[in-house]
């Protein structure tokens, strides 16, 4: 179904008719039309109350190891535009930070209950703005966690002398715990807290994941110098395999980086060409690569293979040919590609065919974003590189671009012509900034949500700063009742 949620936020979402799947208990089903809920509903709801009290509920009638992955599913996939209130939950463990398991141990006794004997769900910690107040709620998650690795995020937003107090304490409390920490993301406003020198090689035993940023602000200057003492211990650890730097602190590249042991790396500082391939050079098991690019200056001679590598992420203020040609990946099938400055050139687009071509692979997942130029020659090359041989089985695209009717009509399939049909394999598309004439989008949507002759049917759209019309609204809706997953976030 297509649920619109009203003109503050411009948005138009298909969604999953939830009630129609979890029977939450004490509401008479035969009073749920869809997913909203009106007063006389309620009203039914108060005079059936005693009949539906009688029967059981099936929700209470699901094994609790079911109701717990169930609970876990519900927090990992919250989405916060279903949050009506303003303020978020001190304490959240979900991506949105809209939701925590006392959200679910609100519905009912047993829910509770489950939701209280589960350590697990209380292993995920986010903090955003630091309060007093997250000092005893963080203390209570601790201990409903029991023993179970934890994964914290921590976000200071503001360098006042009250925020940064609380930080420092809450570091303190989380540092008791060090020897849990299995993931960290922790932000910081000026001066590092100071319980994070206290780390040693004996706490960290189980830590996976750390990201330590600082930010300058007008009354400090950067800390990353002064992180280099804990980074020391956090890369002495042999569990260690996912790590973001501070842009700052990769500029003195220290010499006690793990390079071989690193699966997932994020390079925010903008390095030279030079730099990235002696890092490269080093980084034989990583699995997951984003790098900042600010130049290419003289490559060394040679080429570079990273045999694991199957997502790879350049943001990049030049064109990127002479990396793809010194480049072998075996195991690409992603692709993040963010160009600043200039755009993409035809050179750099035959090679990166040439790159796949010579590991022997197929993109499987695509995400451009040339800056939102506009211009025939952008909409030219974007053509082109949806058009390039091995992205023929593409399955997820992603375009931050102004996109227009050339694109939207190459994307459209015409069934009853012999001709080529680009991206048969396409499942799931995302468009920001499309501007399109009435019509062209829905026919698009439309030819896609079928599957035959080899092609793939269309099972996902999300189109973002849309001049939305009536025409196309009207498409959109019906095949959100057919099925079709979309979000449609437009302009008026």
């Amino acid at each position: 179904m297509l649920l619109q949620k009203g003109e503050r936020n411009r948005h138009l979402a298909s969604a999953f008719p939830l009630a129609t799947f979890m029977r939450l208990p004490l509401i008479p089903w035969s009073t749920i039309g869809g997913c909203s809920f009106g007063c006389q509903g309620i009203g039914i709801a108060q005079q059936r109350s005693a009949i539906t009290l009688q029967s059981p509920v099936p929700i209470n009638n699901i094994p609790v190891e079911l109701l717990g992955e169930i609970f876990t599913a519900c927090l990992r996939d919250a989405d916060p535009l279903w949050n009506c209130g303003r303020e978020r939950p001190p304490v959240s463990n979900s991506p949105s930070n809209f939701f925590d398991p006392m959200t679910l141990g609100q519905v009912c006794r047993h829910w509770r209950a489950v939701a209280l004997s589960m350590p697990t769900l209380w292993t995920l910690m986010r903090i955003n703005s630091p309060r007093r107040g997250h000092l005893p709620l963080t203390q209570t998650w601790l201990e409903r966690s029991g023993v179970c690795p934890l994964r914290l995020f921590l976000f200071q937003d503001s360098d006042s002398e009250n925020e940064s107090a609380v930080t420092d304490a809450l570091v303190a409390l989380l540092y008791t715990q060090a020897h849990r920490w299995t993931s960290i993301n922790f932000l910081f406003m000026g001066k590092p807290p100071s319980a994070l020198f206290k780390l040693s090689h004996e706490s960290l035993t189980q830590l996976v994941s750390a990201t330590l940023l600082t930010f300058r602000t007008f009354k400090t200057f950067s800390e990353a110098s002064s992180l280099d003492a804990v980074w020391q211990v956090i890369h002495s650890t042999p569990t260690l395999r996912r790590v973001h730097w501070d842009s700052d602190y990769l500029i003195s590249m220290p010499p006690h980086i793990p390079w071989g042991q690193l699966t997932d790396i994020r390079l925010d500082a903008r390095f030279s060409t030079t730099v990235i391939f002696d890092i490269l050079h080093s980084c034989q098991n990583v699995v997951d690569l984003d790098v900042n690019i600010e130049e290419n200056s003289s490559i060394p001679s040679g080429s570079v293979t990273l045999p694991y590598l199957r997502h790879l992420s350049i943001w990049s203020r030049s064109p990127l040919d002479p990396i793809f040609d010194h480049l072998s990946l075996p195991k690409i099938s992603s692709l993040r590609l963010v160009r600043c400055d200039s755009p993409t050139t035809p050179e750099e687009l035959s090679s990166l065919n040439d790159l796949l071509t010579r590991s022997n692979c197929y993109l499987l997942k695509l995400f451009f974003n040339d800056g939102q130029r506009e211009s025939e020659a952008t909409h030219d090359n974007i053509l082109a590189m949806l058009r390039l041989p091995r992205l023929s089985r593409l399955n997820d695209l992603k375009i931050v671009s102004h996109v227009e009717d050339q694109l939207i009509s190459a994307l459209t399939r015409h069934l009853d012509t012999s001709q080529d049909h680009i991206l048969p394999m396409l499942e799931y598309l995302s468009l920001v900034r499309s501007r399109t004439n009435a019509g062209v989008l829905g026919n698009m949507a439309l030819s896609r949500v079928v599957a035959r002759n080899g092609l793939v049917r269309l099972r996902f759209l999300e189109v973002i700063h849309w001049n939305i019309n009536p025409m196309d609204t009207a498409v959109l809706k019906r095949l959100a009742g057919d099925g079709l997953l979309m979000n449609v976030y437009y302009d008026q």
